[in-house]
């Protein structure tokens, strides 16, 4: 399940919430950033592939970030999602982490 971005393991910790038959079922898998930032249910604000958020508000990515460090604490960080074109590569925590910042930064650069 991605959130912000950064992919997390919800397997066996997050189980009764997102295993089959679960109340959040449809969220496993998917990109659920959006739908968390609105805190939405609406099954089209959870996308199956790489969604910017360039529309969010800065409220909106204020509530995505109480959200990611809460996946943080809960489930395994596993991955990250790759933008349309990026190639992909071996991840390296330092430099994709201090990307992820930088692209936070630029939305609120961009929505200041």
């Amino acid at each position: 399940m991605a959130v912000n971005g950064k992919v997390f393991d919800v397997t066996n910790a997050g189980q009764q919430l997102y295993a089959k038959g679960a109340p959040y079922a449809s969220y496993a898998g998917k990109d659920v950033s959006r739908a968390l930032a609105r805190f939405s249910a609406d099954v089209s604000e959870i996308y199956c592939s790489y969604d910017d958020l360039s529309d969010l508000t800065q409220a909106e990515m204020n509530r995505l970030c109480e959200w990611e460090l809460q996946f943080m604490e809960r489930y395994d960080y596993v991955g990250r999602l790759l933008r349309p074109g990026e190639p992909h590569r071996v991840y390296d925590p330092m430099v994709d982490d201090l990307d992820l910042v930088y692209r936070g930064n630029q939305h609120t650069n961009q929505s200041g």
